[in-house]
């Protein structure tokens, strides 16, 4: 909803403890939003991207939105990297 906020999850059992979370926004054009660095538990919002002030990485590597507008709208890509193993999954977000 224009305005509201929007939280994506992600379900991974059990957990990994090293390696890198990575958020990505694929709407009118594609960047990346967030990393977070599972060893230290730190995350890191690219300031450069109008996510910086709305925007927030939990510790279960989830993604919170805020005041959503209508350029948000788009394709959402979560990405693990743990050495060579690097699972990515999506999700598109309709703004009404």
């Amino acid at each position: 909803m224009l305005g509201g906020s929007v939280r994506f999850t992600v379900g991974m059992t059990p957990a990994p403890s090293t390696g890198t979370v990575t958020w990505r926004h694929k709407g009118s054009i594609s960047m990346k939003i967030a990393e977070l660095e599972l060893d230290t538990n730190k995350s890191l919002i690219h300031s450069a991207t109008e996510f910086s002030e709305r925007s927030h990485v939990f510790p279960d590597y989830s993604l919170k939105i805020e005041n959503l507008t209508w350029e948000d709208a788009g394709e959402y890509t979560v990405t693990l990297s743990v050495q060579a193993w690097e699972p990515t999954a999506s999700v598109h977000l309709h703004i009404f």
